[in-house]
């Protein structure tokens, strides 16, 4: 993954450079040279902020506490302002806070007793010396807090989002996993059904006529080699979703595959009689896909629920939206909590996915009805 510009090391060098050079303040001679050095030592051990980040705190402060006797300033050093930020940045809030709090004191307490000593570091007319150190202590407390309570902000805000991304990314894996057993219920469920039926209509006619149940047999086993086919597409999809991988498992299944689907049923003995109406139009291939495994969904539950009924399957192109009707004239008395399970479920869900609308509903004269409306604009894949 990439990173990001502040985490790589040109910037931590950088950094460095630029902490090294705020930390040598207008001063000449030996006192330079040591605070050149003492200062420098500081800014390098930024370079481990990120793996030890009380540690540099550590070394920054004594670093300061050493430049504090060279050269007594109130001014909080650059190496020591962007560690407290490392802290508050990269360490839990109470060993944050913890750390700032004794760096305060050392800090403070360190200008406090040059002042006490005689180092006019921040001194107002009628102020005696103790109350004078004491203001000092007080106001260099406040860029500590604000260096770490910075940090801190940086730091939540960070795991924040990096909450938010795992918690998409369960998302995904909860949202692709229902469609994954929308597929496996679709393919199992319609060619296992179909495959028993053959086969008990060949077990039926066996010995009656021979010739038509090897016939019904190849039928049911041109049903598996299907089965298999999509399974095995199915299976490619979760290696294609790795890196270089390709999904086109929105192109195994689509209306131009109607026909074929209703050929099938028919072979397995079911009445079905398919109208593909309207001036074709390029579908999305999850509006592509959702139409294909709607129909074949109702052809499995007529199947299953309303055995011999006449299945009539309807799909329109409209203007910028598809219209699937599949019903059949199965017995009167049939509820939808006759066929209510996962298929059905799946079914909504897959036009909800699109943006449509589905009516699943018993015909008082007798029959079943599934009435999907889903809009078949380049949006629907977005959605």
């Amino acid at each position: 993954m990439r990173r990001r510009f502040g985490e790589t090391r040109t910037a931590d060098v950088l950094i460095v450079l630029l902490a090294w050079s705020l930390s040598t303040p207008g001063v000449s001679g030996t006192a330079f040279a040591a605070q050149l050095i003492i200062g420098g030592s500081a800014s390098v051990a930024l370079l481990w902020r990120r793996e030890r980040p009380v540690l540099v705190l550590c070394f920054s402060l004594a670093c300061t506490l050493a430049l504090l006797l060279l050269v007594p300033h109130p001014v909080l050093p650059a190496a020591l302002a962007w560690a407290l930020y490392s802290v508050g940045r990269r360490t839990p809030s109470r060993v944050a806070w913890t750390t700032a709090a004794i760096s305060g004191l050392l800090y403070g307490g360190m200008l406090v007793v040059l002042h006490l000593t005689g180092a006019p570091m921040l001194a107002r007319d009628g102020d005696g010396p103790l109350l004078s150190a004491l203001l000092l202590a007080v106001l260099l407390q406040l860029p500590i807090v604000l260096l770490v309570a910075l940090g801190n902000l940086v730091r939540l805000r960070h795991e924040l989002k990096e909450r938010d991304l795992a918690e998409s990314a369960r998302n995904a894996v909860q949202v692709e996993r229902a469609r994954i057993a929308r597929e496996l219920h679709d393919v199992v469920a319609h060619h296992i059904t179909t495959m028993n039926v053959l086969l008990g209509m060949a077990r039926t006619v066996l010995r009656q006529d021979p010739g038509r149940a090897e016939e019904t047999i190849v039928t049911a086993e041109r049903n598996g080699r299907d089965a298999i086919a999509e399974l095995r597409q199915l299976l490619h999809v979760l290696r294609a979703e790795q890196p270089g991988g390709t999904r086109d498992d929105d192109h195994a299944a689509g209306v131009a595959l109607l026909p074929s689907l209703a050929d099938r049923a028919r072979e397995a003995g079911q009445r079905v009689t398919l109208e593909v109406a309207g001036e074709p139009f390029p579908l999305p291939a999850t509006v592509d896909h959702t139409v294909y495994r709607i129909v074949q969904e109702a052809l499995t539950n007529s199947r299953k629920h309303a055995s011999g009924a006449m299945v009539t399957v309807t799909v329109k192109y409209l203007a910028g939206m598809m219209d699937v009707l599949v019903g059949d004239d199965g017995p009167a008395g049939r509820s939808t909590t006759a066929t209510e399970g996962f298929g059905l479920r799946g079914m909504a869900e897959r036009v909800a996915l699109c943006g449509g609308e589905l009516r699943i509903e018993a015909v008082p004269q007798g029959g079943f009805r599934v009435h999907a409306r889903i809009p078949a604009d380049q949006g629907a894949d977005r959605r």
